[in-house]
């Protein structure tokens, strides 16, 4: 006797298999690349133009170290000291590896939020990882 029940599937969702450390050291690190150059824009987490330094400190940055934008970059002390921390399956931790450059981020984050991940970040490293899967499947198929 055919049952009269017949499921209906609305949503589904799946799971291909859990990306390995080194796939997730390899998009953590494409992500610093975006978060970087966003910086070197001199732009905030929310893809807008960085607050304007102050006029003495402007003045100097532009003679010694142009250009006179925050983009945390007048050393490089900053911008290297940030790495893939730990990583394991499906998860992956980026911090800093220098507790001198952690302080100066934390310092600035005060003033404006420069340090973290913007909306145009996200859909970077959203694009990479689609297309690891898109690869992935291929493979498989």
């Amino acid at each position: 006797m055919a049952s009269r029940f017949q499921p209906r599937i609305t949503k589904a969702r799946f799971v291909v298999s859990p990306f390995t450390p080194q796939q997730m050291i390899e998009f953590a690190n494409a992500l610093l690349a975006d978060v970087n150059a966003r910086l070197g824009r001199g732009e905030n987490v929310y893809d807008q133009p960085a607050k304007p330094l102050s006029e003495r400190y402007a003045k100097w940055k532009a003679r010694k170290y142009p250009p006179a934008v925050r983009n945390l970059k007048l050393t490089g002390r900053t911008r290297r000291g940030a790495k893939v921390v730990s990583a394991s399956e499906n998860r992956v931790v980026i911090g800093f590896t220098d507790p001198v450059a952690e302080q100066r981020v934390e310092r600035n984050q005060r003033r404006e939020r420069q340090w973290g991940v913007s909306p145009a970040n996200l859909r970077h490293i959203g694009s990479v990882i689609s297309l690891a899967r898109a690869v992935r499947a291929q493979r498989a198929a």
